[in-house]
């Protein structure tokens, strides 16, 4: 009876202990849809629209008024296919007082987004995730945490 209460009381000890499991992307990474759906259920309406710039579609969001687009990379088939890599994007029309220099020094003492300037004066930021092979939810999610935090920053950086 004791080694049976041993061995119940160890089971429950280890079951407890033991990780939660990463709950996996789908095979061959996501598509437009699942990344609205995904920031729909983190509290970030979300919508599809086209680029004629850059001829795709995105998913673009809005957070305190900064309006910001995910781009889609390695697709298995043009707008509606699984994409391997996303990226988190937001442009700013000119910004006075910002130059190379500047935008430099962001690249060097933050991580994650990378700034740029356009020959129009434009800024830029930009954070590349990839989410195939091998992604989880959990990593997806600690990725919008990630930009959300430094979009916040890089806006009040470049005087936005």
């Amino acid at each position: 009876m004791k080694l049976m209460v041993l061995a119940a009381a160890a089971a429950v000890a280890i079951g407890m202990a033991a990780p939660a499991a990463a709950r996996d992307l789908p095979a061959g990474g996501l598509t437009r849809q699942e990344v609205i759906d995904w920031l729909v259920s983190r509290g970030h309406p979300a919508r599809i629209k086209y680029d004629e710039i850059g001829k795709d579609y995105a998913v673009t969001a809005n957070v305190d008024g900064v309006n910001w687009d995910i781009w889609f990379y390695n697709c298995s088939t043009p707008k509606a296919g699984r994409c391997q890599s996303i990226q988190y994007a937001a442009g700013w029309t000119e910004r006075a007082g910002m130059d190379a220099t500047k935008i430099n020094g962001w690249n060097r003492d933050h991580r994650y987004v990378r700034g740029y300037i356009t020959s129009s004066n434009g800024v830029f930021g930009e954070y590349d995730v990839e989410v195939s092979p091998g992604g989880s939810w959990e990593q997806l999610n600690d990725s919008l945490d990630i930009w959300l935090i430094r979009l916040k920053e890089f806006q009040t950086y470049i005087g936005g």
